[in-house]
Protein backbone atom coordinates (compact mmCIF):
# COMPACT_ATOMS: atom_id res chain seq x y z
CA UNK A 1 0.00 0.00 0.00
CA UNK A 2 2.34 2.59 0.71
CA UNK A 3 4.33 1.81 -2.37
CA UNK A 4 1.66 2.75 -4.75
CA UNK A 5 0.89 5.71 -2.74
CA UNK A 6 4.65 6.48 -3.38
CA UNK A 7 4.38 5.40 -6.96
CA UNK A 8 1.21 7.61 -7.38
CA UNK A 9 3.15 10.45 -5.77
CA UNK A 10 6.76 10.43 -7.52
CA UNK A 11 4.37 9.74 -10.93
CA UNK A 12 2.53 13.08 -10.12
CA UNK A 13 5.84 15.34 -9.25
CA UNK A 14 6.88 13.51 -12.45
CA UNK A 15 4.18 15.15 -14.45
CA UNK A 16 3.48 18.36 -13.04
CA UNK A 17 7.37 18.86 -13.91
CA UNK A 18 6.31 17.55 -17.62
CA UNK A 19 3.83 20.86 -17.56
CA UNK A 20 6.35 23.22 -16.43
CA UNK A 21 8.30 23.85 -19.01
CA UNK A 22 8.24 26.37 -22.02
CA UNK A 23 9.81 26.11 -25.54
CA UNK A 24 11.81 28.79 -26.71
CA UNK A 25 14.68 29.89 -29.10
CA UNK A 26 18.22 29.62 -28.29
CA UNK A 27 20.99 31.02 -30.49
CA UNK A 28 23.83 28.93 -31.98
CA UNK A 29 25.37 32.05 -33.41
CA UNK A 30 29.50 32.07 -32.56
CA UNK A 31 29.32 35.98 -31.10
CA UNK A 32 26.32 36.46 -28.97
CA UNK A 33 25.89 39.54 -26.23
CA UNK A 34 23.73 38.90 -23.34
CA UNK A 35 22.31 42.17 -22.04
CA UNK A 36 19.44 41.89 -19.01
CA UNK A 37 18.98 37.99 -19.66
CA UNK A 38 18.25 38.50 -23.50
CA UNK A 39 20.82 37.32 -26.14
CA UNK A 40 21.75 39.97 -29.03
CA UNK A 41 23.61 38.75 -32.43
CA UNK A 42 24.78 41.27 -34.51
CA UNK A 43 25.96 40.80 -37.95
CA UNK A 44 27.30 43.36 -40.59
CA UNK A 45 27.89 43.62 -44.50
CA UNK A 46 31.21 45.40 -44.65
CA UNK A 47 31.40 45.74 -48.48
CA UNK A 48 27.67 47.36 -47.90
CA UNK A 49 27.69 49.05 -44.76
CA UNK A 50 24.73 47.59 -43.47
CA UNK A 51 24.48 46.09 -39.93
CA UNK A 52 21.54 43.91 -38.20
CA UNK A 53 21.28 43.20 -34.43
CA UNK A 54 18.80 40.29 -33.75
CA UNK A 55 17.46 39.10 -30.46
CA UNK A 56 14.67 36.78 -29.53
CA UNK A 57 11.89 37.91 -27.55
CA UNK A 58 9.45 35.21 -26.71
CA UNK A 59 6.37 32.94 -28.29
CA UNK A 60 3.57 31.86 -28.08
CA UNK A 61 1.84 28.65 -29.34
CA UNK A 62 1.52 30.45 -32.76
CA UNK A 63 4.20 32.45 -33.37
CA UNK A 64 8.21 33.38 -32.79
CA UNK A 65 8.88 36.90 -32.10
CA UNK A 66 12.13 38.42 -32.40
CA UNK A 67 13.31 42.35 -31.81
CA UNK A 68 15.28 43.48 -35.33
CA UNK A 69 17.25 46.78 -35.62
CA UNK A 70 18.85 47.62 -38.81
CA UNK A 71 21.87 49.83 -39.40
CA UNK A 72 22.63 52.29 -42.90
CA UNK A 73 25.97 52.95 -43.02
CA UNK A 74 26.02 53.06 -46.38
CA UNK A 75 25.88 56.52 -48.76
CA UNK A 76 22.61 55.03 -50.38
CA UNK A 77 18.84 54.71 -49.96
CA UNK A 78 18.21 51.21 -49.19
CA UNK A 79 14.35 49.57 -48.50
CA UNK A 80 13.47 47.07 -45.39
CA UNK A 81 10.68 44.94 -46.49
CA UNK A 82 9.28 42.20 -43.76
CA UNK A 83 7.43 40.45 -46.97
CA UNK A 84 10.91 39.34 -47.68
CA UNK A 85 11.64 37.67 -43.70
CA UNK A 86 11.50 33.91 -44.06
CA UNK A 87 12.11 31.10 -41.18
CA UNK A 88 13.12 28.01 -42.13
CA UNK A 89 12.98 24.44 -39.82
CA UNK A 90 15.23 21.53 -40.80
CA UNK A 91 18.34 19.97 -39.39
CA UNK A 92 22.39 20.03 -39.36
CA UNK A 93 24.19 17.95 -41.52
CA UNK A 94 27.83 17.76 -41.79
CA UNK A 95 28.04 21.53 -40.66
CA UNK A 96 25.33 22.35 -43.44
CA UNK A 97 22.00 23.76 -42.68
CA UNK A 98 19.33 22.22 -44.68
CA UNK A 99 15.69 23.06 -44.55
CA UNK A 100 12.71 21.06 -44.34
CA UNK A 101 9.95 23.95 -44.35
CA UNK A 102 9.88 27.66 -44.96
CA UNK A 103 7.28 30.34 -44.06
CA UNK A 104 6.73 34.36 -44.22
CA UNK A 105 6.97 36.79 -41.43
CA UNK A 106 3.37 38.15 -40.87
CA UNK A 107 3.25 41.13 -42.59
CA UNK A 108 2.29 44.77 -40.73
CA UNK A 109 -0.06 46.10 -43.39
CA UNK A 110 -1.87 43.02 -44.00
CA UNK A 111 -2.74 42.24 -40.18
CA UNK A 112 -3.82 45.89 -40.18
CA UNK A 113 -6.40 45.26 -42.87
CA UNK A 114 -7.41 41.87 -41.26
CA UNK A 115 -8.30 43.92 -37.55
CA UNK A 116 -9.90 46.57 -39.52
CA UNK A 117 -12.10 44.31 -41.48
CA UNK A 118 -12.95 42.05 -38.01
CA UNK A 119 -13.89 45.23 -36.36
CA UNK A 120 -15.97 46.33 -39.82
CA UNK A 121 -17.82 42.59 -39.06
CA UNK A 122 -18.43 43.39 -35.39
CA UNK A 123 -21.11 45.33 -35.38
CA UNK A 124 -23.13 43.55 -38.27
CA UNK A 125 -22.94 40.52 -36.08
CA UNK A 126 -23.90 41.85 -32.95
CA UNK A 127 -26.83 43.60 -35.26
CA UNK A 128 -27.79 40.22 -36.03
CA UNK A 129 -27.52 38.34 -33.09
CA UNK A 130 -29.41 40.93 -31.00
CA UNK A 131 -32.26 40.47 -33.82
CA UNK A 132 -32.10 37.17 -33.81
CA UNK A 133 -32.97 37.37 -29.59
CA UNK A 134 -35.21 39.86 -29.82
CA UNK A 135 -37.37 37.58 -32.43
CA UNK A 136 -36.95 35.10 -29.77
CA UNK A 137 -38.33 37.19 -27.19
CA UNK A 138 -41.38 38.51 -28.94
CA UNK A 139 -42.19 35.00 -29.38
CA UNK A 140 -41.62 34.04 -25.59
CA UNK A 141 -43.41 37.12 -24.44
CA UNK A 142 -46.62 35.83 -26.93
CA UNK A 143 -47.02 32.35 -25.51
CA UNK A 144 -46.49 33.81 -21.92
CA UNK A 145 -49.48 36.06 -23.21
CA UNK A 146 -51.36 33.06 -24.79
CA UNK A 147 -50.96 30.94 -21.25
CA UNK A 148 -52.18 33.80 -18.84
CA UNK A 149 -55.18 34.35 -21.63
CA UNK A 150 -56.17 30.85 -21.81
CA UNK A 151 -56.22 30.53 -17.66
CA UNK A 152 -59.55 30.70 -16.46
CA UNK A 153 -59.40 29.38 -13.13
CA UNK A 154 -56.15 29.62 -12.03
CA UNK A 155 -52.75 31.23 -12.93
CA UNK A 156 -50.57 29.84 -15.10
CA UNK A 157 -47.23 28.94 -14.47
CA UNK A 158 -45.03 31.42 -16.48
CA UNK A 159 -42.46 30.84 -14.24
CA UNK A 160 -40.20 29.16 -16.94
CA UNK A 161 -40.60 31.69 -19.42
CA UNK A 162 -39.80 34.35 -17.55
CA UNK A 163 -36.81 32.71 -16.78
CA UNK A 164 -36.18 32.21 -20.32
CA UNK A 165 -37.18 35.67 -21.24
CA UNK A 166 -34.59 37.46 -18.79
CA UNK A 167 -31.82 34.84 -20.26
CA UNK A 168 -32.46 36.27 -23.96
CA UNK A 169 -32.75 40.08 -22.32
CA UNK A 170 -29.41 39.02 -20.77
CA UNK A 171 -27.59 37.49 -24.02
CA UNK A 172 -28.98 40.91 -25.44
CA UNK A 173 -26.67 42.83 -23.14
CA UNK A 174 -23.86 40.91 -23.34
CA UNK A 175 -23.70 40.46 -27.00
CA UNK A 176 -23.23 43.79 -27.22
CA UNK A 177 -20.48 43.83 -24.11
CA UNK A 178 -18.46 41.40 -25.95
CA UNK A 179 -18.59 43.20 -29.42
CA UNK A 180 -16.79 46.14 -27.27
CA UNK A 181 -14.48 43.77 -25.58
CA UNK A 182 -13.43 42.41 -28.86
CA UNK A 183 -13.01 45.78 -30.23
CA UNK A 184 -10.51 47.03 -27.98
CA UNK A 185 -8.47 44.21 -28.34
CA UNK A 186 -8.62 44.54 -31.67
CA UNK A 187 -7.32 48.18 -31.64
CA UNK A 188 -4.76 46.94 -28.88
CA UNK A 189 -3.40 44.63 -31.32
CA UNK A 190 -3.62 47.31 -34.15
CA UNK A 191 -1.63 49.38 -32.09
CA UNK A 192 1.02 46.57 -31.73
CA UNK A 193 1.61 46.31 -36.03
CA UNK A 194 1.48 50.20 -35.92
CA UNK A 195 3.73 51.35 -33.77
CA UNK A 196 6.02 48.75 -32.34
CA UNK A 197 6.42 45.96 -35.30
CA UNK A 198 9.03 46.51 -38.09
CA UNK A 199 6.91 47.59 -40.88
CA UNK A 200 8.34 48.35 -44.49
CA UNK A 201 10.79 51.09 -44.36
CA UNK A 202 12.83 53.07 -46.31
CA UNK A 203 16.21 53.60 -44.75
CA UNK A 204 18.73 56.62 -45.54
CA UNK A 205 22.01 57.17 -45.21
CA UNK A 206 22.86 57.21 -41.45
CA UNK A 207 19.36 56.40 -40.68
CA UNK A 208 18.06 53.03 -38.39
CA UNK A 209 15.31 51.40 -37.50
CA UNK A 210 14.00 48.45 -35.05
CA UNK A 211 10.73 47.00 -34.07
CA UNK A 212 9.17 43.29 -33.62
CA UNK A 213 8.89 40.69 -36.29
CA UNK A 214 6.38 37.79 -35.76
CA UNK A 215 7.41 34.16 -37.59
CA UNK A 216 4.66 31.61 -37.24
CA UNK A 217 6.21 28.14 -35.65
CA UNK A 218 5.67 25.50 -37.43
CA UNK A 219 4.40 22.09 -36.88
CA UNK A 220 7.96 20.81 -37.87
CA UNK A 221 9.61 18.19 -35.54
CA UNK A 222 12.78 19.67 -36.73
CA UNK A 223 14.52 21.68 -33.97
CA UNK A 224 17.06 24.26 -35.68
CA UNK A 225 15.46 27.42 -37.38
CA UNK A 226 17.22 30.01 -39.45
CA UNK A 227 15.44 33.60 -39.73
CA UNK A 228 16.30 35.47 -42.88
CA UNK A 229 16.75 38.85 -42.90
CA UNK A 230 16.99 40.07 -46.84
CA UNK A 231 18.25 43.93 -47.29
CA UNK A 232 19.08 44.73 -50.86
CA UNK A 233 21.51 41.66 -52.29
CA UNK A 234 22.29 40.72 -48.33
CA UNK A 235 20.98 37.68 -46.99
CA UNK A 236 21.25 38.03 -43.28
CA UNK A 237 20.82 34.69 -41.43
CA UNK A 238 20.50 33.62 -38.05
CA UNK A 239 20.46 30.18 -36.12
CA UNK A 240 18.47 28.81 -33.13
CA UNK A 241 17.36 25.24 -31.55
CA UNK A 242 14.24 25.27 -29.95
CA UNK A 243 14.75 24.60 -26.24
CA UNK A 244 12.40 23.19 -23.73
CA UNK A 245 12.72 25.59 -20.55
CA UNK A 246 11.55 25.02 -17.33
CA UNK A 247 9.62 27.70 -15.68
CA UNK A 248 11.15 28.88 -12.47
Amino acid sequence: MIKNLLFIVILAIVLQSCGTNYTALKSLEKNITSYNGIDYIQKEDTINNYKIVCSYSHNNPKYYVMFVEFFNYSNDTITLDPDRFRIKTGLISDNMFLPKTTNKALIPEAEIRRIMEENDNLSTKTKNKQVALGILSLLNIGVMVARAASSDDEPADLSPHVAIQSTLISEMANAKYYEESDRIRNLSQKEFWENEALRKTVLNPGEKVKGYVLFPISESSSDIIKLLFPLNQTDFEFLYQKVSIPYN
